[in-house]
C-alpha cells in the first residue's frame, strides 16, 4: 500500500518511500521473496512478471525497496543491472519504444548514468514538451551506483535498436537485424538486466498497447527479465478498447509471472488509522483508554462504523483527512467519536448517512431522567412504531447496527427498554443522538438531495440487481436521478458485458416499480447512454448483442417501450445508411442513438433488431405488476406510432397492439391504438378499418373516453392530436352530432365503409368541444367537492 506522509495542513498524503528503511507495512519479508524467485528465474528467453495493484497500493514504494535490494546483491557473483523507466513522463511524445531502450543503454553506461542523475529533472521537462527528443534524452529516476563494466558493443546494440525503433526511421528492415545483433550479444554475455517499468496504467490506452507489444514481440531477449507494475482493472481498459474487448486474454499471453500486491495487514490500517485521528483530536494514543479519560473509540460506534469500511491503508487516509478537516472547524461542538463514525458513513454509506440526515425527529434520545412513572412511555412507543416502519427500508444489517451504535433510541425501540434511551439533562457529551448537537455534525456534508458519487458507483459496479428485494427506495433513488443514465454509461467497462446486462436487467425493473405511471422509461436512456459511450469501440457490437439480449430477457412492462425506442433508432440506422427502405416516417421521441452502423455491422444490427420486434410481439405476463400501468401520454403515443414504423404488415401490427394490450392500462389503450390509426390527410382523418375493428371495440372505446372524462383526466392520459381520437367517435356516431358522443344508447357499430371514409376536421371538432364541456363541469363538480 502507498505509504502516507502528512503537508504543511496536517492531512496525510499517499507518497512513495524513498528507502526500504521507510517501510512501515511489513513488506520485507514480500520482497525477499520475489527477489528470490526473480534470481532463479534467469530465462534464456526473457521473463515478464507483472504486479498488479490499485493505484496508492504502494506499487512505486515496493519497486525502490526491491532496486534496495538488487543493488545489495551486487556483492554476489552475479551481475546484475536494473532500468527504471516511467513511460507516463513521455506519454503523448510518439517515441516511447524508442526510448524504452535507449533507457538501457543509458543505463548501462556508466559515463552516461554519473551525468544522468544531474540532468534528469531537466530532460523530464524537455520531452514533455518536445516530441522530438534526440537520443541522448532519456527515462532515468535512480542510478545504481556500483554497475559492473558492460561491453560498449551490447551498449551500442541497445543504441541501435533505440535508433531502429524510433518513429523517424524510415529503415524498418534494420529492426529485425539489429535486434538478432543485440540477441547474439546478450547471448554471450553473463549480464542480466532487470528492466522496471513502473505507471503503466498512466499511459493512453494505444500507448499502453505499444508499450505491451514492445516487450513482448521486440524486448523478448535472452537474460532481460521486464517487472510491468499496473492497475490490472485500469489496464484491462485500456487493451479492451483495441484488442476487441478481450484485454484479460492479451495480457496473459504477455504477462508469464502475474502477482497481486499484498495489501497491509488489517490492524496496521487501523492502527495508521487510530493514530491519524488521535493526533487530529489532540489526544495522545496513551490516554486513549486510561482511566478518567473519554474513550475515542466506543466499541460498538468503532466496530459498527467504521472498521467494517476501512480496509486498506488508501481508505484509512480518506477517513482520517475528511475527519481532520470537521473536526478543526467542529471540535468545541461535537464529540470526536461520533464525528468519526458519522464520517465514516458519510463516506463509505452516503446512502445511510442522507436517510439519518432526514430522520432527526425518530432517532435523536429524549433528555430525561431515569425514573419511570405510569405513562411516561407511550410517546417512545409511537415512535418506535414509526422507526420500525421506516426501519423497513434499511435491510442491511450492518446498517441497522451502526444505527444502534449512534443512536441509543433505536437500540431501545427494538428491545423495548426504555431505561437505555434517555439521557440526563446533565449530561456534559455533545452526542450525535441529543436533539440540540444533532445538526452540528451535519454542518459539511452535502445536502441530502445531492448524491454521492459512491452511491453511483455501488449501484452500477456492485448492488445485487438481480436480488428479488431489489430495488430498495434508496436504490430507486439513485436510479431516478437526471444524472444517472450518464454515470453508468461512464462507470461500464464495454468489455464486462455480464455486468452490463445486469444493469439493463436491473433498470427496467426500476422503471416499473418508481412511480404508479410510466412516465419516461429512463432505461431508454441508460441503454443508449452505454451504446453512445462505445461508438467508435471495437466493443460496441457486443455491448449493442447485450443490451438487446437483456431486454428481451426481461418481464418488466418496461421492456416493451425500451425494445420499441431502441428498434426504432436502429431501423431509422438502417433506412439512413441505404441497407433498408422506409416506407414512413419516424415516431418522434427517443431519437439519440448516435452509433453510425458500418456496412459490415449490418448483419448484427439486423439481427439484433429482429430480437427487439419479436420481444414486442410476444405475449408475456409482466411480473410485479398487480395491473396493467398507466403510461404518460408522449411515452404511450411514441410506443403506438413505433408499431406502425417497425411492421410493414396489418398481421404483425395486430399482434403488436395485442401485445401491448395488457401492459397499458384499459382505459388509455383503446385511445392511442385508435390515434395510431387514424391518418390524416389535407380533408380529414382517415381510419385504417380492418385493423381497428379487430383491436377495438365500440364498448372499450366510449368507457375509456368516459372514465378519463369522469376523473378529469382526459387531457393528460389520452393523445395529444385529440381530433385523430375524436374520429372513431364521428365514425361510432355516423352522424357530427357532438351530443351523441355523451354516454347513452350506444349506436350500432360503424360499417367498414364508414371507417374508410374520409372523416372530416370540423365534424372532429365538434366531438372535442363537447369533451372540453363535459371535462370543464367535472373539474368544476370537483373543486366545490374541495371546498
Amino acid at each position: 500500500m502507498g505509504d502516507t506522509a502528512q503537508d504543511g495542513s496536517g492531512f496525510s498524503r499517499e507518497h512513495p518511500i524513498e528507502h526500504a528503511k521507510d517501510d512501515e507495512f511489513n513488506r520485507q519479508a514480500y520482497v525477499s521473496e520475489l527477489l528470490n524467485a526473480l534470481w532463479r528465474s534467469d530465462d534464456i528467453n526473457g521473463l515478464v512478471v507483472g504486479i498488479s495493484g490499485p493505484w496508492g497500493s504502494g506499487k512505486t514504494s515496493l519497486k525502490t525497496m526491491l532496486v534496495e535490494e538488487i543493488n545489495a546483491a551486487r556483492k554476489t557473483s552475479q551481475s546484475f543491472h536494473v532500468v527504471e523507466f516511467e513511460p507516463w513522463m513521455y506519454s503523448g511524445s510518439g517515441k516511447l519504444v524508442s526510448l524504452l531502450f535507449n533507457e538501457v543503454a543509458d543505463d548501462l553506461s556508466p559515463k552516461r548514468g554519473r551525468l544522468r542523475r544531474f540532468k534528469v529533472r531537466a530532460v523530464h521537462l524537455v520531452i514533455r514538451v518536445s516530441p522530438f527528443l534526440s537520443d541522448a534524452a532519456s527515462a532515468a529516476n535512480v542510478v545504481i551506483p556500483g554497475v559492473g563494466a558492460v561491453s560498449s558493443s551490447l551498449i551500442k546494440a541497445f543504441s541501435g535498436l533505440a535508433k531502429a525503433t524510433d518513429p523517424t526511421n524510415d529503415d524498418i528492415d534494420s529492426l529485425a537485424w539489429r535486434r538478432e545483433k543485440l540477441k547474439r550479444k546478450l547471448d554471450k554475455s553473463p549480464d542480466r538486466i532487470i528492466v522496471f517499468i513502473d505507471d503503466l496504467d498512466r499511459l493512453m490506452d494505444d500507448e499502453v498497447v505499444e508499450m505491451l507489444r514492445a516487450v513482448k514481440a521486440v524486448g523478448d531477449l535472452p537474460h532481460m527479465t521486464y517487472v510491468l507494475l499496473y492497475d490490472r482493472d485500469s489496464i484491462t481498459r485500456s487493451l479492451d478498447a483495441t484488442c476487441h474487448g478481450k484485454g484479460d486474454e492479451y495480457l496473459e499471453k504477455i504477462v508469464q509471472v502475474p502477482l497481486d500486491l499484498p495489501e497491509p495487514p488489517q490492524d496496521i490500517v487501523s492502527e495508521r488509522l487510530k493514530a491519524e485521528v488521535v493526533a487530529a483530536a489532540g489526544l495522545a494514543s496513551k490516554k486513549i483508554y486510561e482511566p478518567g479519560i473519554e474513550r475515542l473509540f466506543e466499541p460498538n460506534s468503532y466496530d459498527n462504523c467504521v472498521k467494517p469500511y476501512v480496509r486498506t491503508m488508501r481508505d484509512a487516509i480518506r477517513l482520517s483527512n475528511e475527519f481532520k478537516l470537521r473536526y478543526m472547524v467542529m471540535k468545541d461542538d461535537v464529540e470526536a467519536d461520533d464525528l468519526l463514525s458519522i464520517t465514516s458513513l458519510e463516506v463509505f454509506r452516503p446512502s445511510l448517512h442522507r436517510w439519518i440526515m432526514g430522520h432527526k425527529a425518530l432517532l435523536c434520545s429524549p433528555v430525561t431522567g431515569r425514573t419511570s412513572y405510569p405513562g411516561q412511555h407511550n410517546g417512545e412507543e409511537q415512535r418506535a412504531q414509526s422507526l420500525a416502519a421506516e426501519l423497513e427500508g434499511l435491510r442491511e444489517a450492518p446498517d441497522r447496527e451502526a444505527l444502534k451504535s449512534l443512536f441509543p433510541f433505536i437500540k431501545a425501540a427494538l428491545a423495548r427498554n426504555w431505561s437505555i434511551a434517555n439521557t440526563r439533562e446533565d449530561d456534559p457529551r455533545r452526542s450525535i443522538c441529543r436533539t440540540e448537537h444533532f445538526d452540528a455534525y451535519f454542518r459539511l456534508s452535502t445536502d441530502r438531495d445531492v448524491l454521492h458519487e459512491a452511491e453511483f458507483k455501488q449501484f452500477v459496479l456492485v448492488d445485487d440487481l438481480l436480488d428479488p428485494g431489489f430495488p430498495r427506495d434508496d436504490q430507486l433513488k439513485i436510479f431516478g436521478d437526471k444524472y444517472f443514465p450518464g454515470k453508468a454509461s461512464s462507470y461500464l467497462n464495454g468489455s464486462d458485458t455480464e455486468r452490463i446486462q445486469k444493469v439493463i436487467l436491473g433498470c427496467l425493473k426500476c422503471d416499473q416499480m418508481i412511480s404508479e405511471v410510466l412516465k419516461c422509461c429512463i432505461s431508454i436512456n441508460v441503454a443508449t447512454a452505454i451504446l453512445n459511450r462505445n461508438n467508435g469501440s471495437r466493443l460496441h457490437t457486443d455491448v449493442l448483442k447485450t443490451i438487446v439480449g437483456a431486454i428481451a430477457q426481461s418481464d418488466s412492462i418496461a421492456a416493451v417501450p425500451t425494445a420499441l425506442a431502441l428498434a426504432v433508432q436502429m431501423q431509422k440506422e438502417l433506412h439512413d445508411s441505404g441497407t433498408a427502405e422506409a416506407r414512413i416516417l419516424p415516431p418522434r421521441r427517443y431519437d439519440f442513438l448516435n452509433i453510425p452502423m458500418h456496412r459490415e455491422d449490418s448483419q448484427p444490427w439486423e439481427e439484433s433488431l429482429a430480437v427487439l420486434k419479436r420481444k414486442v410481439l410476444s405475449l408475456f405476463s409482466p411480473q410485479g405488476a398487480e395491473r396493467p400501468m398507466l403510461f404518460r401520454a408522449d411515452l404511450l403515443e411514441f410506443c403506438a406510432h413505433a408499431v406502425l414504423y417497425l411492421y410493414d404488415h396489418d398481421a404483425e401490427r395486430r399482434s403488436a397492439f395485442e401485445s401491448l394490450r395488457p401492459l397499458v392500462d384499459p382505459n388509455q389503450y383503446p385511445l392511442f391504438v385508435v390515434d395510431a390509426l387514424a391518418e390524416k390527410t389535407d380533408t380529414g382523418y382517415v381510419l385504417n378499418g380492418p385493423l381497428l375493428s379487430e383491436l377495438v371495440t365500440r364498448e372499450q372505446y366510449q368507457s375509456a373516453i368516459d372514465a378519463l372524462i369522469d376523473r378529469g383526466t382526459l387531457w393528460e392520459y389520452a393523445p395529444s392530436d385529440r381530433q385523430a381520437v375524436a374520429a372513431y367517435q364521428v365514425a361510432l356516431d355516423g352522424s357530427s352530432s357532438p351530443s351523441s358522443s355523451s354516454p347513452s344508447q350506444p349506436p350500432a357499430s360503424p360499417e367498414e365503409s364508414e371507417l374508410r371514409a374520409t372523416i372530416p376536421e370540423a365534424q372532429t371538432k365538434l366531438v372535442v368541444e363537447g369533451w372540453v364541456k363535459r371535462v370543464n363541469e367535472v373539474v368544476r363538480a370537483m373543486s366545490k367537492n374541495d371546498e
